[in-house]
């Protein structure tokens, strides 16, 4: 497809690629599916899926659980950035999580 504007008008632009190897089995007892397809945005789509089917279309005033998912963006190449894996993040929502649900509330920052 070519866009209908002159060069000089394109500020900015998304390209994505995919893998396009056929997937495999292996692994010593065949049990690994190699597959560039079966990355984090499909492992991302699934998982909040399963998040929303798991309250089985339930409200939350009746939920004694928490349930959550953890999605981080670029995790390749940031998992050590501030919101990467390797970051504070997820460990900063779990006790602010844990401490408003254990205190009644003043889920507040601080270490």
């Amino acid at each position: 497809m070519h866009p209908r504007c002159d060069t000089h008008e394109i500020v900015d632009f998304e390209l994505q690629v995919c893998d396009v190897q056929p997937s495999v089995i292996g692994g010593a007892a065949r049990e690994f599916i190699y597959s560039g397809r079966l990355d984090n945005l499909a492992s991302s789509f699934c998982a909040l899926r399963a998040l929303i089917a798991a309250g089985g279309g339930g409200g939350l005033t009746e939920e004694t659980g928490v349930r959550m998912i953890a999605l981080f963006d670029n995790e390749e190449v940031g998992s050590d950035s501030t919101a990467g894996a390797g970051g504070t993040v997820l460990s900063d929502a779990l006790t602010r999580t844990t401490r408003a649900l254990c205190n009644g509330g003043g889920g507040g920052g601080g270490g």
